[in-house]
């Protein structure tokens, strides 16, 4: 009984996060269900393996992260390379939190959500050309 209540709540977790994903980093409409569905996915396998007792559970765990990123990759293989980049952390997100590391699973979402915004703020930035530099230029050669 305690490990229903516990896969639960794994469920519910990966849900809210996987929310808080699309709605702070993906902030495209299209793909949120996708995305929340995967991170539940990832969250389930995740669940599952952890409640096999078996020795080799690492690589049970490794098999799947590396079969839920093949998934999600064609899943996803219209978009560019950045966005596909994003869309592999749901999964590895609902792993995490399948295994129960929900709080390491909340901190990289928080490390995903400043990268993000970091690399918008990069991309957004115009490039401003400056003509002094230009000038020392000509004056060294």
């Amino acid at each position: 009984m305690f490990g229903l209540l516990a896969f639960f709540f794994k469920l519910f977790f990966s849900t809210f996060f996987s929310i808080i994903y699309t709605y702070f980093i993906i902030e495209n409409d299209e793909n949120n269900l996708v995305v929340i569905l995967l991170c539940i996915l990832g969250a389930s396998i995740a669940s599952i393996i952890n409640y096999i007792p078996d020795a080799n559970k690492a690589l049970s765990v490794g098999i799947s992260i590396f079969i839920l990123i093949y998934f999600s990759n064609k899943l996803f293989n219209n978009q560019n390379f950045n966005e596909k980049i994003l869309f592999t952390f749901p999964c590895i997100l609902g792993v995490m939190i399948g295994l129960g590391l929900i709080f390491q699973a909340l901190i990289l979402l928080f490390f995903l959500y400043v990268v993000k915004k970091k690399l918008n703020y990069f991309h957004t930035t115009p490039i401003i050309h400056d003509k002094s530099l230009d000038e020392d230029k000509e004056i060294i050669d």
